[in-house]
């Protein structure tokens, strides 16, 4: 950004805060355009907008009175030369009042007069950090609305959303804007929780991302990162680390005890270019890649689960470095047994190793491949989890039949089974709907899924076009979300290995929860101990002891009635051997 703007933004910013507090402004102004004077623009011309081109460049802004998707004048952009760098072009959504600590949906249609066209939408502070961004979005030749989720996560109370455009797709292209909102979701529209698979022996998680961070834990309880965690993302100039967007997944994970999957250590996709370019011979790239591995496991000691290799599968997308793990070799799978290996080095006992792959639920013959690669990665003891993506690329055209007989397959290993990237498109809510219904419970109730993860679930997610979201914009439910909620809740689900003895000393989230006068409270015992679970009132004063003998290793729930007890928040913990949690419940009368 040049000096000169800085020092605009600031000037605006003062002015702003001199405004008299009795003056009340919507969140955000003119923004379809309709209070602006027809003709060509530059700077503050616009009410609640800033315009902002480098000099120099052959940049128009106009409003019009034609194209309009709302009303009648909207914003028309011409660009025939493109800036230096991502920030020379930009429509500026300004002063746009807000609440620290509250959620937001900004939304705003675009198209352009012709294909091949792209955008930045960001949304930020006056400090230039963004709470959300959508980058490199492809614009459409007709109308469509563009939509961000942000939650005000500082101290500030006046924002700003800017729309950049010095994408080199954009030359002699004219783009047009209309109808900008930026509202704060109504209650109602607002589930608060608890999060859909409380209370379950099976995880129900989501990607975080500044697109699907808000209410977050709401609705699931374990976390990966989406882009974050690629290699790529993090060290896409070499020896340069960025680690903030991953460290925002992580500590979304740690901070509220939810299972953290960690995706991805090697792939052949969103890796470092500077890794496949020619500059690094095979053993230079392999100290790269135990470079990669160690600064991981340093920087994330508490993964749960670590998706080590992605895609191996031929014609999919293996690792263009393979050669410095090891190539095909003896095995034909070299590559991925070392990669597994140097994880298994590095990363702490208690990470799962997981290898994860498409195209595999309701395919016999790619679940048969796969298998190849999990039985030598299991006769070396190196794999401890199956991951199998659930794309709706691939599910939709696979029968529930042979989606569960893929599934045994990989369950007969005896290794759990998880769903990492599972999404449903349906721009139609109930072809979506008919969809879930049909393919999500024989995934769900299967014993030998341990836990299921969606690939996004608010707007401008990765399949947003095809209609896999499952919030509205105004953060209320599609009805696939909604009867999600229900069926999950609803449904009893358990999880068994080979020797149906669970793995780890567990204790879950009571459900329901609030709940009035009973509740249930499940746990794990890996092996036979005395095991004490206890209730206390906040003040930590004792309730009521629910077991307090010796157990043997199995799967345990007990009902807990408060009904002599008042409303409140309450502790139960269990104590297991040297194993100890505790969590809250809350009665409500």
């Amino acid at each position: 950004m040049r000096a000169v703007n800085k020092i605009l933004y600031s000037f605006f910013l003062l002015l702003i805060m001199l405004i008299p507090k009795s003056v009340k402004a919507q969140l955000e102004t003119n923004g379809s355009f309709e209070n602006s004077k027809l003709g060509l623009v530059t700077g503050n011309d616009v009410k609640g907008w800033l315009i902002s081109v480098d000099t120099g460049l052959d940049t128009k802004f106009e409003i019009i009175n034609t194209q309009a998707k709302d009303g009648s004048q909207c914003m028309k952009v011409s660009l025939n030369q493109m800036g230096a760098n991502a920030w020379s072009i930009q429509l500026v959504g300004d002063s746009i009042k807000v609440n620290p600590g509250e959620t937001y949906s900004l939304s705003i249609w675009v198209k352009a007069e012709k294909a091949g066209a792209q955008a930045n939408f960001t949304v930020g502070n006056y400090s230039y950090k963004e709470y959300t961004a959508n980058r490199q979005v492809a614009l459409t030749t007709d109308w469509k609305e563009y939509t961000l989720s942000f939650t005000i996560n500082d101290q500030e109370k006046i924002i700003r959303c800017p729309i950049h455009l010095s994408i080199a797709a954009n030359a002699g292209n004219n783009i047009y804007f209309d109808n900008m909102k930026v509202s704060k979701p109504g209650g109602t529209n607002v589930y608060n929780g608890p999060a859909l698979a409380t209370g379950k022996s099976k995880f129900l998680g989501n990607i975080y991302s500044s697109t699907q961070s808000s209410n977050f834990i709401s609705y699931w309880n374990q976390v990966i990162p989406e882009n974050a965690g690629k290699w790529a993302s993090v060290e896409g100039t070499k020896d340069v680390m960025n680690w903030t967007e991953l460290d925002a997944a992580y500590n979304l994970a740690i901070n509220n005890k939810l299972p953290f999957n960690f995706h991805v250590l090697v792939w052949g996709q969103q890796q470092p270019s500077w890794m496949t370019d020619g500059s690094l011979n095979a053993t230079q790239q392999l100290a790269q890649i135990t470079e990669w591995f160690k600064a991981v496991a340093a920087r994330y000691p508490k993964i749960d689960i670590l998706q080590v290799v992605n895609e191996p599968l031929p014609g999919h997308n293996p690792a263009q470095y393979k050669a410095a793990l090891g190539g095909d070799g003896s095995t034909g799978w070299d590559w991925v047994v070392n990669a597994f290996q140097l994880a298994r080095d590095n990363f702490p006992k208690t990470t799962k190793l997981m290898m994860n792959e498409f195209g595999i639920l309701g395919s016999i013959s790619g679940t048969n491949s796969y298998l190849k690669i999990i039985k030598i990665l299991k006769s070396k003891k190196l794999i401890d989890c199956i991951g199998v993506q659930g794309h709706a690329f691939t599910t939709k055209s696979a029968s529930a039949s042979d989606i569960r007989t893929t599934i045994d397959s990989l369950w007969a290993t005896g290794l759990p089974v998880y769903v990492t990237e599972m999404d449903v498109d349906g721009t139609d809510d109930n072809v979506q709907l008919a969809e879930y219904k049909r393919i999500f419970p024989t995934i769900w109730e299967h014993k030998g899924i341990y836990g299921i993860t969606f690939w996004g679930w608010r707007r401008g997610l990765w399949r947003d076009s095809n209609g896999a979201y499952l919030i509205n914009t105004d953060g209320s439910e599609r009805p696939s979300m909604t009867w999600l909620k229900s069926y999950v809740q609803s449904t009893v689900v358990d999880v068994k290995n080979e020797s149906g003895i669970p793995s780890d000393f567990n204790l879950f989230d009571n459900y329901p929860n609030p709940f009035n006068p009973s509740t249930n409270i499940s746990y794990n015992i890996a092996k036979e101990t005395n095991v004490k679970l206890e209730v206390f009132d906040i003040l930590g004063r004792h309730v009521q002891t629910l077991v307090d003998k010796q157990q043997s290793p199995g799967k345990y729930n007990i009902e807990f009635n408060a009904g002599i007890l008042t409303s409140g928040v309450y502790i139960y913990r269990l104590q297991a051997g040297t194993y100890s949690s505790i969590k809250k419940l809350v009665l409500m009368k």
